[in-house]
Formats: C-alpha cells, sequence, structure tokens
C-alpha cells in the first residue's frame, strides 16, 4: 500500500507545480492531517479507493533478473469548496486539477480521470465533487539470480 501512497503523492505534487491550484489545500486521507470545519478555503482530500493485482508474469519474472506484477488503483480526491462559495467554483477547479494531472504524468500510469456531480457533505458542511484517477502501474523488484 505504501507504494500507491507515494504514486498518489507524486502526482499531486507535480499537479499542484503546473499552476492554477494555489487556493486548494490538500490533505491525505491516509495522513495525520484532518480537514478543518467549517472549511474555509479550497480543500482536497486524497484518498486511496482501491488497489488491486491485475496480471502476474509467469512466475512473477519481467525480464533481465526483474520479478513483477501490474496493479491498478483509483486514486479519490474530494474537493471541498468554502463555506462561503456554495460550490460555485467546483467545476472550474475541478476542470484545473484534471488538466494539471493529465500533464502531471509523466510515467503515463494514468488510464482516466472521471468527476462526480456537485454533492453536499452533512458531517462538515460543504459543496464537494469528487474527482476520481484511475492508475495501472507495474510493482517490480530485482530479484539476485
Amino acid at each position: 500500500m505504501r507504494e500507491i501512497e507515494q504514486i498518489a503523492d507524486g502526482l499531486i505534487v507535480k499537479a499542484k507545480q503546473s499552476g492554477g491550484l494555489e487556493d486548494v489545500r490538500f490533505v491525505k486521507a491516509y495522513g495525520a492531517d484532518a480537514p478543518e470545519t467549517p472549511v474555509s478555503g479550497y480543500l482536497a482530500v486524497v484518498s486511496i479507493d482501491s488497489m488491486s493485482r491485475t496480471n502476474s508474469f509467469l512466475g512473477n519474472r519481467v525480464y533481465n533478473g526483474l520479478n513483477g506484477e501490474k496493479f491498478t488503483a483509483q486514486i479519490k480526491i474530494r474537493i471541498y469548496a468554502p463555506d462561503y462559495q456554495n460550490g460555485q467554483e467546483l467545476t472550474s477547479v475541478s476542470g484545473i486539477l484534471c488538466e494539471n494531472i493529465k500533464n502531471a504524468d509523466e510515467e503515463k500510469i494514468v488510464s482516466g480521470v472521471k468527476f462526480s456531480p456537485v454533492g453536499f457533505d452533512e458531517n462538515i458542511n460543504a459543496m464537494y465533487r469528487d474527482c476520481c484517477v484511475d492508475v495501472s502501474f507495474y510493482l517490480c523488484r530485482e530479484v539476485k539470480i
């Protein structure tokens, strides 16, 4: 699970560096930071929705002494709007995030990005929109022969 967290962290760092998300604060659902209530600015909570092994090589051998397996995962980024916005800019922020994630995908592991309709979270009294990023990657390790 640590590997997918590192992949998610890397995508988010690169997406933030692309610009346009300066007003969005990112926190990890799998980290120690908790979202504040009420939401005072745009807040994106990153979580790992699912991860599964899709393919395994014969004997887990890839090539040249590498062993590995192919995995797929879904990274969910829930973007909360500040209470004074009432969700008005969620579509704009979501679009910027989508483009930045596609541009940040230097390893070409992102197989799809989709957004949910705008929703309301009663627990923190804020409008939100989910961005789901599907990734596909290989985990390999060198094996002494």
